[in-house]
C-alpha cells in the first residue's frame, strides 16, 4: 500500500496510526469481525430467524415498468427488457451467455495501479468451454470478438479455453453491455 496504490498519494492527511489502520484494511479488502464473534464451532450464530415462502407486501406491489403485480411466492422469471419481452428469445442470433467473474487477487478500481496483482494476471481473457471452443475452432490466446445486439461492432479479447464455465457460456472480468453475445474468431 505504500507505494503501489494511488491512497499513497494522501498518506499526510491521516496520523501514522490511523495511515497504518487504513492500509491494513485495505490490503485485506475490508474489515471484518473475529471468527470466534460470528461462528460457534463450524455453525453461524446469526442464522435466519424466519424464512418467508410468501410476501404479501410482494405481492401487492407492481412492477413500476409492466404494470403487473409481482408474484409474492418463490418463481422463476426469466430475464425481460423494459418492455416484458423475453431477453432470450430476442437475442437468439446471440447464442452465447456471457457473464462475469472476479479474480481472487484482483482489487476492482484499484486493479490497474496493484503491481503485484497485475503480474499474476495482466490481462483479461474471455473464458469460454472447451466444447465451445472447438465447435469455433478457437483455442487458448486466439483473438476473439463479442458480438452482441446492443454492441454489433463488438469488442475484441484473447480467448482462455477452459472446462470452468458450462456450455454455452462465456466469461470475462469487465462487466459488458449485453447478456447475450457471439464468439467470432477475429
Amino acid at each position: 500500500m505504500e507505494h503501489n496504490d494511488p491512497v499513497s498519494a494522501f498518506k499526510d492527511i491521516l496520523a501514522p496510526a490511523r495511515w497504518r489502520q487504513l492500509c491494513h484494511a485495505l490490503a485485506r479488502g475490508g474489515v471484518f469481525s473475529n471468527y470466534d464473534d460470528v461462528f460457534d464451532g463450524d455453525r453461524f450464530k446469526h442464522g435466519l430467524k424466519r424464512t418467508v415462502l410468501y410476501n404479501e407486501k410482494l405481492a401487492a406491489t407492481r412492477n413500476s415498468l409492466t404494470g403487473e403485480l409481482f408474484p409474492g411466492t418463490l418463481c422463476y422469471v426469466p430475464p425481460k427488457d423494459a418492455s416484458g419481452a423475453i431477453i432470450a428469445g430476442k437475442d437468439s442470433d446471440y447464442p452465447f451467455l456471457m457473464i462475469t467473474h472476479k479474480k481472487n487477487v484482483h482489487t476492482q478500481s484499484r486493479t490497474g495501479s496493484h503491481r503485484w496483482a497485475m503480474e499474476i494476471f495482466p490481462e483479461n481473457f474471455v473464458v469460454m468451454n472447451e466444447k465451445d471452443a472447438a465447435h469455433q475452432g478457437i483455442v487458448t490466446g486466439d483473438e476473439v470478438r463479442l458480438l452482441s445486439a446492443s454492441n454489433p461492432v463488438g469488442v475484441v479479447g484473447k480467448a482462455e479455453v477452459s472446462k470452468t464455465p458450462m456450455v454455452d457460456i462465456v466469461g470475462g472480468i469487465p462487466d459488458f453491455s449485453s447478456t447475450r453475445v457471439k464468439v467470432v474468431r477475429v
